[in-house]
C-alpha cells in the first residue's frame, strides 16, 4: 500500500515539473528517439544545455497529463503521435541553435524521428521544425537586420547634407546680389496718421508768420508817429 502511494506521488510530481518546463519553454518539439543509444542521447543533451535548452523522456500519460494541465494538449492534431515513445526538447531561449544539433543528429544518424512541435501557442509540423533549424542563428539575423536599417540613415543623412548645402549657397546668392539690381521701391502714399502729425505743424507755422506781420505793422506806425514831433521840436527851436 505504501509502495502504491509513492509511486503516485511520484508520478504527481513529474507532471507537476512537467507543466512548469511547459510554461517556460517558448518553443517545444516531440521526437521519437527510439534507435538512438543511451550515450547519442546524453551527446545530444550535453550540446544543447549551453543554449538553454535540455531533452527529457517521459511516459506518454505524465506527457498527456501535464499538457493538459497547461492548455497545449488541444495543440496536439495527431492523437497517436503521444503513443509511440517520446522525448521532449524544451527550448528556453534561441531556438535556432538547438534545432540545428537537432538536425544534424537527424542528418547524420536519421534520428530521432519528430513528431510535431510548438510555438507560441501554435503546433507546427516536423517540416516546418527542420526549416526552422535552417535559419541563421540570431547574431547573424540581428547583422542583417541592422544593415538594412542602416542603408535607409545613410541615405537619409546624404540628402539632408545636400539639402542644407544648397540652402547655404542660395543665401550666399543673394548676399552677392548688387544693389543696382535690387527691385526700385514705389512711393509709398502717406497714411492717415502721417498727414494728422504734419497738419499742426503746417497752421502753427502760418500762425506764427501773421503774428510777425502784425509786429511790423505797429512798428511802422509808431515810427510815422514820432517822425512829426521832431520836426514840430527843430521849429520851435528855430
Amino acid at each position: 500500500m505504501d509502495k502504491v502511494s509513492a509511486n503516485k506521488q511520484k508520478k504527481i510530481e513529474t507532471v507537476e515539473k512537467l507543466v512548469e518546463k511547459l510554461q517556460k519553454a517558448k518553443a517545444l518539439v516531440f521526437a521519437n528517439y527510439q534507435g538512438l543509444t543511451h550515450k547519442q542521447l546524453e551527446d545530444l543533451k550535453k550540446k544543447i544545455r549551453p543554449l538553454e535548452a535540455e531533452m527529457e523522456v517521459t511516459k506518454n500519460t505524465l506527457l498527456k497529463r501535464a499538457l493538459d494541465k497547461t492548455g497545449d494538449l488541444k495543440l496536439v492534431e495527431d492523437e497517436k503521435a503521444l503513443d509511440q515513445p517520446t522525448v521532449t526538447m524544451f527550448i528556453y531561449n534561441d531556438l535556432v541553435e538547438p534545432l540545428k544539433h537537432l538536425a544534424k543528429v537527424i542528418k547524420e544518424l536519421n534520428i530521432p524521428t519528430i513528431k510535431f512541435g510548438i510555438l507560441d501557442k501554435k503546433s507546427i509540423s516536423s517540416e516546418q521544425v527542420l526549416k526552422l533549424a535552417s535559419l541563421p542563428p540570431k547574431e547573424v539575423l540581428l547583422a542583417q537586420l541592422f544593415g538594412n536599417m542602416k542603408s535607409p540613415i545613410s541615405n537619409f543623412v546624404l540628402v539632408l547634407n545636400s539639402t542644407t548645402q544648397k540652402f547655404v549657397m542660395t543665401l550666399g546668392a543673394i548676399a552677392k546680389t548688387k544693389p543696382s539690381d535690387a527691385p526700385v521701391a514705389e512711393p509709398v502714399a502717406p497714411t492717415i496718421e502721417q498727414t494728422a502729425a504734419t497738419e499742426p505743424t503746417e497752421s502753427v507755422a502760418e500762425e506764427l508768420k501773421t503774428k510777425q506781420s502784425e509786429v511790423s505793422g505797429q512798428e511802422s506806425e509808431v515810427i510815422q508817429t514820432e517822425e512829426p514831433k521832431e520836426s514840430q521840436n527843430k521849429e520851435e527851436v528855430n
